[in-house]
């Protein structure tokens, strides 16, 4: 056990307010160690003081070595036991142009004695007040002051030492800036500490950008290491013009607006660092910035990670939130040797879509406006890879839906509408290729269209392998369903297509009237492909056009339902130099070849050559179609053909020719009941379009046999337009035809005649033959006619040479009273229509003819009804002439001569067809024939004739009904040759013997004709004849 010790009872026992003795003891003591203490102070402080001085001095030449500066410290004294205060510190650095300056006004540093007492170095605090750092910078055209590091910075290893920094009031200047000035931190404040033991640093930093922000920048640090740290700093709302103010105008991106940002940035293991990034934004605006895109208003939230040992940057999630536009961008970022390598993504969920639509598009398009509405929702995807110097971008967009609305605003012109469904598109900027497909639901236009309505169009589009393929399109053209295919290849830019449908009231389309001498009427089939660049295009097609009405000028029109197919059509366009059709159709089963060429000229295609063969035509198909006014009927033509080649200077300027070999054909003239009728006949009409208002056309027909009307019918019909009105429509294009016609062999009533050729002409308001010959029974003819098409009038001149008279005869519509070779002329008119306006003249020479018996006595009566009994012998004569004028139904004939072996017969009169004669006819008789004739014999002394070697010369005047004339003598012969009748010498007046002519023109005509019936058997031989000289008697 241990006790306790006693305590003094002096020490207990003192009365309360003093001290006891031991208590003064101890008081005095502790009183003696202070006063050591404060003495050992004043010695340790007067030693540290000095040490300070030194330590000063030596770190001031140190920090000017290294750093290459001036530096320089004010004051330093002690600020209580644990700090020491140095005022007036400054260092200027000065480097290629480069000048900083450091001023701090007041360094407070306030030692750890306990740290240092546990055998820790620390700094301790060192405290700044009132701090600047003002950085000149040099001359923009000066060296670069600071070259950029080569690498990525290399965060360091905190040494194992505690320490606090921080300050107030400080401020930081960069003055020299281009295009900004000054740049100026005001308010800044810092305290950077690690406490001793911990293995964190911790800082908290702010600041204000003068003339930027009115609210501080924090930043909030904790640094362990390398791969263990963390950042957090924020502000409050920044005014990006402010910003831009101090930025390089290239660089002045942003315009207006503010933007509240917050970042973390957090240090992890491997080098990896950590970023996040979160800011609000409030109207922010761009210098460029399409008027379609609001000023954004919303949140922008980054998440990336960067490995610092790979140089990459890895973006997790960079999202963009506004109400107009959001969407997220993610990828990395490849900092290599040779430059920033990117693998970036950014997928847009929503977009203006509509807005830029609107605003890209024009306001008007051509004539009218355009309206582009996409559905919701929209999508954008961009993919950037590759090195940043040349990046490849796979942009990839997508709508719901969409539809394209076209209204004019000309009347004319139709609207249009396109319903679109699911849209996926991508671009590939690399390759330049589109992809994607573009769903078409429904469209076509809203109103017809030139004859012309699109409806229920549908189809997709897509793009794919660099070509935009449209299959399958599908659609209805005028109630007809209309099919086709398309496919572009963008690198070749080659068109492939294809089209298959029916076409229908093409009357009332753009088709209707595709050039200046095309028509096309009612519908058609049609399936075509080709291929198209800009160096060519290539179109083959085929079609049924049996229910289409073609009409070429006024001359061709193939009607509905006569059965038309183009087998083949292949046409090859160089653009802007030529283009070159060729084909094979078939018409009612007449085939067709086709070969065209036409040339750029002008800003057009122009003819150069045309030529379409038809190896083989049938008649009636070519009846159908050829609209001339005659109808054709007949087997078949060969060798057809029609050709348009370019002449002249015109661009449209050309020669056309049509022809063929027709084997037997004829025409039906309109309005002519008799036809025209050609065998192996060879036809070329030739069109001369060299002029553009004088237009001429020659068609030949060479017929190896012909059968045509009579020159009185109107079959000689001019190649003109039915309608009046065409040339109403049309001016400029009549045309002045002319035919030319030749025949091996003619029958034309009432001729028939080989060699013929003829031209016939249309010119104006004349048609007719300016020239036409021919051989008949071997004698010549030739001649002009021509008819005028209005009053229908038509003139004929004509001569002959040995032609049979009946011809001449039956063509003037006379008594055929007489035959025999014939040479003569006439030249008169007509009006068809009336002959009694038949006025002309002529004459004719019949040689070795004869009198038609039968025609005198239909023609004349009873007056030479015994001309039938005579002998054929009796008919004949030498010669025939007189001369003609024809006025209606006058005939009047001057000069008049008939002779006959010992007779000769002249005279002159007027004939009225069907009516009355008037002729005074002379005669003129040798002796030895008068001698043959009894009543002559009886009544004259034609002894004395022969003596007198004189003729007997009787008159004889015939009148009264052309049946049944009248007549007497009207002249006797001289008195010097006596008449015996009753031995009484009779007058002229006196003699009136009944029915002395008649039987003495009949005697004549017997007695003449049998002598000369005798000449030509050999049997006898006159004496006299027709010419003997009439001397006066002895």
């Amino acid at each position: 056990m241990t006790s306790r010790p006693e305590t003094d009872r002096r020490e207990t026992d003192a009365p309360p307010g003093r001290w006891t003795p031991r208590q003064a003891r101890r008081l005095r003591a502790l009183l003696l160690l202070l006063l050591l203490f404060a003495g050992a102070l004043a010695v340790g402080s007067a030693v540290v003081r000095r040490r300070l001085d030194v330590l000063r001095d030596n770190l001031m030449a140190e920090v000017s070595r290294r750093a290459g500066g001036r530096f320089s410290v004010g004051q330093v004294s002690l600020s209580g036991l644990r700090g020491v205060s140095v005022e007036q510190v400054r260092m200027i650095w000065e480097r290629d142009g480069l000048r900083a300056t450091v001023d701090l006004p007041r360094v407070d540093v306030y030692f750890d004695w306990s740290a240092l007492a546990a055998g820790t170095l620390s700094p301790g605090h060192v405290h700044l007040t009132e701090a600047s750092v003002d950085v000149v910078l040099p001359p923009a055209n000066g060296p670069p002051a600071v070259k950029a590091p080569a690498g990525l910075p290399v965060l360091p290893e905190l040494p194992p030492l505690s320490f606090r920094v921080s300050g107030e009031r400080c401020r930081a200047q960069v003055a020299g800036v281009p295009e900004a000035g000054e740049i100026t931190l005001e308010e800044v404040g810092f305290d950077i500490s690690r406490q001793p033991g911990a293995a964190d640093l911790l800082a908290r930093l702010s600041a204000r950008l003068a003339g930027v922000s009115e609210t501080p920048l924090v930043a909030v640090v904790r640094y362990a290491g390398p791969d263990d740290f963390s950042l957090r700093a924020e502000t409050g709302a920044v005014a990006v013009e402010r910003v831009g103010a101090f930025l390089p105008e290239k660089a002045r991106v942003l315009t207006g607006g503010t933007v509240t940002p917050v970042l973390t940035v957090e240090g992890q293991r491997g080098g990896r660092v950590s970023l996040a990034l979160d800011a609000e934004m409030e109207a922010l605006d761009a210098k460029v910035r399409p008027e379609f895109i609001e000023p954004l208003t919303g949140t922008l939230a980054v998440r990336a990670d960067a490995d610092l040992p790979t140089r990459e940057i890895l973006v997790r999630n960079a999202r963009l939130e506004t109400p107009q536009a959001s969407g997220r961008i993610t990828g990395s970022v490849l900092f290599g040797a040779d430059g920033p390598v990117l693998d970036l993504k950014l997928d847009a969920d929503t977009l203006p879509v509509n807005e830029a639509v609107t605003a890209l598009l024009p306001e008007t398009v051509g004539p009218g406006d355009l309206s582009v509405e996409l559905g919701a929702p929209h999508r954008l995807a961009v993919h950037v890879s590759g090195p940043a110097s040349s990046p490849s971008v796979l942009a990839e967009a997508g709508a719901a839906s969409g539809k394209i609305v076209f209204k004019p605003t000309d009347r004319k012109l139709p609207g249009a509408s396109l319903e679109l469904g699911q849209i996926q598109v991508s671009y590939d900027l690399a390759t330049k290729m589109p992809g994607g497909v573009v769903a078409i639901l429904n469209g076509g236009l809203l109103s017809p269209y030139q004859g012309l309505m699109l409806d229920q169009l549908s189809g997709s589009v897509v793009l794919v392998d660099g070509k935009v393929k449209l299959v399958p399109l599908s659609a209805r053209l005028n109630g007809h369903a209309f099919l086709g295919r398309a496919e572009y290849e963008i690198a070749k830019q080659t068109l492939s297509f294809s089209a298959d449908g029916a076409v229908s009231d093409l009357e009332k389309s753009a088709l209707h009237h595709p050039s200046k001498e095309v028509w096309i009427y009612g519908s058609a089939a049609l399936r075509c492909h080709g291929t198209a660049s800009p160096k060519k295009i290539v179109v083959e097609a085929s079609a049924d056009a049996t229910e289409a009405q073609v009409e070429i000028e006024w001359w061709f029109r193939k009607p509905r339902g006569t059965g038309a197919t183009i087998k083949a059509f292949k046409a090859e366009i160089i653009p802007k130099k030529s283009m070159k059709i060729t084909g094979e159709a078939s018409i009612d089963g007449t085939q067709l070849k086709a070969d065209l060429l036409y040339l750029w000229r002008g800003g057009k295609f122009s003819s150069e050559h045309v030529r379409l063969d038809f190896p083989f035509l049938e008649v009636a198909t070519a009846g159908k179609c050829i609209r001339i006014p005659y109808r054709a009927f007949g087997t078949h033509a060969k060798d057809g053909y029609y050709e348009v080649v370019r002449a002249g200077t015109r661009p449209d300027g050309n020669i056309s020719t049509l022809g063929g070999v027709f084997d037997d054909v004829s025409f039906l003239p309109n309005g002519c009941p008799y036809p025209l009728h050609c065998r192996n006949a060879k036809v070329e009409v030739t069109l001369d379009n060299v002029h553009e208002t004088i237009r001429t056309g020659v068609i030949s027909v060479h017929a190896e046999s012909a059968e045509v009307p009579a020159l009185k019918e109107n079959w000689l019909l001019p190649l003109e337009p039915e309608d009046p009105e065409y040339y109403a429509k049309f001016p400029g294009l009549s045309r002045s035809m002319k035919y030319e016609l030749a025949a091996d062999a003619l029958e034309m009533p009432p001729w028939t005649a080989t060699q013929f050729k003829g031209t016939v002409f249309n010119e104006g308001d004349k048609t007719g033959l300016s020239h036409f010959e021919a051989v008949v029974d071997g004698g010549r003819l030739e001649g002009v006619y021509d008819r005028h098409k209005k009053t229908n009038i038509y003139s004929l001149k004509a001569k002959w040479d040995g032609i049979p008279a009946r011809y001449v005869i039956r063509h003037l519509e006379m008594p055929e009273i007489l035959d025999g070779p014939m040479t003569g002329w006439v030249d008169y008119s007509m009006d068809a229509d009336d002959p009694a306006t038949l006025d002309g003249k002529g004459a004719f020479h019949v040689r070795n003819g004869n009198f038609v018996p039968e025609t005198l006595a239909a023609t004349f009566g009873e007056q030479f009804a015994g001309f039938a009994q005579l002998q054929p012998d009796a008919y004949a004569f030498t010669t025939t002439k007189s001369d003609l004028v024809l006025k209606g139904d006058h005939i009047r004939t001057d000069n008049m001569l008939v002779e006959l072996p010992g007779i000769e017969l002249k005279g002159a009169g007027t004939w009225i067809l069907g009516g009355d004669i008037d002729y005074l006819i002379e005669v003129s008789i040798t002796p030895d024939t008068a001698a043959q004739i009894p009543i002559l014999a009886q009544s004259f002394n034609l002894q004395g004739y022969r003596i007198a070697q004189r003729n007997v010369d009787l008159g004889f005047q015939i009148k009264g009904p052309a049946f049944k004339p009248t007549s007497q003598l009207a002249g006797m012969p001289d008195m010097g040759v006596t008449l015996v009748s009753g031995a009484a010498e009779m007058t002229n007046e006196a003699v009136r013997v009944i029915d002395l002519p008649r039987q003495l023109f009949m005697a004549l005509i017997k007695t003449g004709g049998g002598i000369l019936g005798a000449s030509r058997t050999g049997e006898t031989r006159p004496s006299g004849g027709g010419g003997a000289s009439r001397t006066p008697a002895p």
